[in-house]
């Protein structure tokens, strides 16, 4: 690539980095505006949360911990097997420990006088400020855990309210009743549990074996060696038997073929009077039966000797007569032979039924073995589950008793105290420093998550990222809002410079269309919104005001059929306009058109009425008057600019936008949801419109003064120039004001 392409790429990629970071700047900037929203909803939130954590009854904790104390042969072990070996010893501690069993164990084992510490916190509460005083058993909170890495250890670790004394009491309470209950118990049960478990074992033994001895006895007496084996030979039978019937049937068919041939054939020498074996041998299986192919060769051969014998004889010479009767002879065998073919065709199909229900019963017997085999092997599987279930129980019982041996080599460790609990004298909760920390994290989460998702809610257009990221559209100018102007003179911005800021958007916005647009003069603009009430015809006034102040001879079309207002801002009649200039150049196509029919509402603008209204909006656009009057227009003004109904409602400016030059979409501040907006747009791209881009509307003034300059012309710009550049040129706007009033009447 050459130097000139280089830096043109740079370029291009400088260009979309800047523009994808503008981006996300722009959405912050965005959600500026609902961090007000965020900090409402952070601020109580988290004061709520640190409230409910700070006022909650003091809670102190006490630990005591246990070890195992390995024997000498264990230590020999490597470091996995004792791991292995100490671990299940200190997950049975854990789970006793923790059990309602030994809970109970531990509050019985209370003296009167431990009891009466445990309560004095309690009933001094009682006696200042009414607290009820808790049971005994509702005191004795604690938690069991394992750990240690090098030594197995067991952690106690014990809650009480109010006083940390009363936590070390029961943490080391229950380290002293469990070394007690520990040692008094351990080996008498595991041998108790192993004399149970051998007699269970040797009784599973027997049974399994029982159970062994019935199934050999069970297939013996019915005579199978493998249920599977049985089953399939007996599978092949019936498939073999299947296709036997299947051939069977076929012949029958067949030779049922032949004999409804073979009547037919005898029905017609009957109609025709012929012999009764007269066209048998057109049947195949007929003509090639026994000898019948035989006896017609010899009587064929006949034939042509008494033929030839004819020639040279009279019919009674002997030659013939022996002919004859050799002929004679010949035709009865072969008669007699074409009735045993039939006689043999019929039993034949005799013998295909037979066939037919001999394999059928044979396959019945068949199908009855299998069915009986079913139930056999039903039978032969509840043994032998019964005889895998009495194996299981007895490998269950088998390994039961080998952990028990180990546990009894290793139990030969023993759990003894490693720490007493102490008395604390700093509450574990509520922790002031924790909770706050915390309620920061709260404070910035929901400071964070509730503009973001106030933002995703609220899916309207209000910014430049809607329309230039989601909507995919170039922003032409943001309007602010007007608040200073009349509702009668805001059509008149511009025309009497009536808000700087607003008339610098409106040139922005010139500056913009002149960029954007390709379409050199003269040419027409069509300015639509997607729904009422969105400052379209407002923007169009001005807008044409603005194309009339650079010189350009503009004329403002109300193309609003259905509602229109445009005369109403210049106080003009609707009774000639549009469509009066629609139908007399229908009837007249070659009429010239009366520019005094046109009035003149400032220098180098006119406004064109629509004449009236009318539902007949897209029929008036496809005639040729139409047309004709555009051409006409484009004749005498620079610029056409249409203000259409919403497209959002009526077909009108998708029909319209076939007609123009370019087209403007005007959406109004948060009042169109962005996939309407982009949805509106895609139909008017659709008929081959040339979009210049949007124009946000009515725009809230810190909006427009903040994040939304510098997005190009019109962006607010007017609120920053004479706002923070008026102390370096002054406030001489009524003179500027003169000036221009003066030029524009020169």
């Amino acid at each position: 690539m050459d130097k000139d392409g280089d830096f043109l790429h740079n370029q291009t990629t400088t260009s979309q980095n800047s523009a994808r970071f503008r981006g996300v700047m722009d959405f912050l900037l965005i959600v500026r505006d609902r961090w007000v929203w965020g900090l409402v909803v952070a601020l109580p939130v988290s004061l709520l949360f640190a409230y409910k954590q700070l006022n909650v009854n003091e809670t102190y904790s006490a630990e005591s911990t246990f070890r195992l104390k390995l024997p000498k042969k264990i230590l020999n072990l490597t470091p996995v097997e004792k791991d292995d070996f100490s671990k299940p010893v200190l997950g049975r501690h854990v789970e006793y420990l923790s059990s309602l069993e030994f809970k109970q164990i531990v509050i019985n084992s209370f003296s009167p006088e431990e009891k009466e510490t445990l309560l004095k916190e309690y009933k001094q509460r009682a006696a200042n400020i009414g607290d009820p005083v808790p049971q005994l058993s509702q005191l004795i909170r604690y938690s069991v855990s394992m750990g240690g890495t090098h030594t197995p250890l067991i952690s106690v670790r014990a809650t009480s309210l109010h006083d940390g004394h009363g936590a070390s009491i029961i943490a080391n309470k229950v380290q002293d009743e469990y070394l007690k209950f520990a040692k008094s118990t351990r080996q008498d049960s595991d041998n108790t549990v192993l004399i149970k478990l051998n007699e269970m074992l040797d009784r599973m033994l027997q049974e399994e074996r029982a159970q062994e001895e019935k199934l050999d006895l069970f297939t013996s007496e019915q005579g199978i060696v493998s249920i599977e084996n049985k089953r399939q030979s007996i599978l092949d039978t019936m498939q073999d038997f299947k296709a036997r019937i299947r051939s069977a049937k076929i012949q029958k068919v067949t030779f049922e073929t032949v004999m409804l041939q073979i009547r037919a054939v005898r029905q017609e020498n009957q109609v025709n009077d012929f012999p009764i074996n007269h066209n048998m041998f057109r049947i195949d299986e007929v003509s090639a039966f026994g000898n019948v192919s035989d006896y017609r060769n010899s009587i064929a051969e006949l034939k042509r000797e008494r033929k030839k014998l004819e020639e040279r004889y009279l019919e009674r010479h002997p030659k013939i007569i022996s002919n004859l009767a050799s002929t004679k002879e010949y035709e009865v065998l072969l008669d007699n032979e074409i009735k045993l073919a039939e006689q043999s065709f019929a039993q034949k199909i005799q013998t295909s039924n037979e066939e037919i229900q001999h394999y059928n019963e044979e396959l019945e017997k068949e199908l009855r073995s299998s069915q009986a085999l079913s139930k056999i092997e039903i039978q032969y599987n509840q043994l032998k589950r019964d005889g895998e279930s009495k194996q299981l129980k007895r490998d269950i019982i088998h390994n039961r008793i080998s952990d028990i041996d180990i546990l009894q080599q290793i139990d030969e460790s023993t759990l003894v105290a490693r720490d007493r609990a102490s008395t604390r004298t700093t509450p574990d909760a509520p922790n002031p420093s924790e909770i706050i920390k915390r309620s920061f994290g709260v404070f910035f989460l929901a400071f964070l998550f509730v503009p973001i998702g106030l933002e995703f809610l609220d899916n309207r257009v209000k910014s430049p990222w809607d329309i230039e990221v989601f909507i995919g559209r170039d922003i032409l100018a943001g309007i602010p809002r007007i608040a200073l102007v009349s509702e009668t003179n805001r059509p008149l911005i511009v025309a009497q410079d009536l808000d700087e800021s607003l008339v610098e958007s409106f040139r922005g916005l010139y500056s913009r269309i002149q960029m954007n647009s390709d379409n050199i003069y003269p040419k027409s603009i069509l300015v639509t919104s997607a729904i009422p009430s969105e400052g379209k015809s407002l923007l169009a006034a001005n807008l044409a005001h603005s194309f009339a102040n650079h010189g350009r001879k503009t004329l403002l079309v109300d193309f609003d059929l259905r509602r229109p207002g445009l005369h109403k801002f210049c106080g003009l009649s609707n009774d000639r306009g549009l469509l009066t200039f629609v139908q007399e150049l229908q009837a007249n196509p070659s009429a010239p058109l009366n520019m005094e029919d046109i009035p003149e509402v400032y220098p180098n603008l006119r406004l064109l009425p629509s004449g009236g209204k009318t539902r007949t909006t897209t029929e008036l656009l496809e005639k040729m008057a139409f047309t004709n009057l555009m051409i006409k227009l484009k004749r005498e003004f620079d610029v056409l600019l249409l203000d259409s109904s919403p497209v959002g409602l009526f077909p009108d400016s998708n029909a319209l936008a076939t007609k123009v030059d370019d087209l403007i979409f005007v959406t109004r501040y948060s009042k169109v949801g962005r996939r309407t907006a982009k949805s509106m747009l895609q139909k008017l791209e659709e008929t081959g419109a040339r979009i210049l881009g949007v124009v946000l509307n009515d725009l809230p003034e810190k909006k427009s003064s903040s994040y939304y300059y510098g997005y190009g012309y019109g962006y607010g710009y007017g609120y920053y120039r004479y706002k923070y550049y008026s102390k370096y040129y002054g406030d001489d706007s009524g003179a500027d004001k003169m000036t221009k009033n003066e030029s524009r009447t020169s």
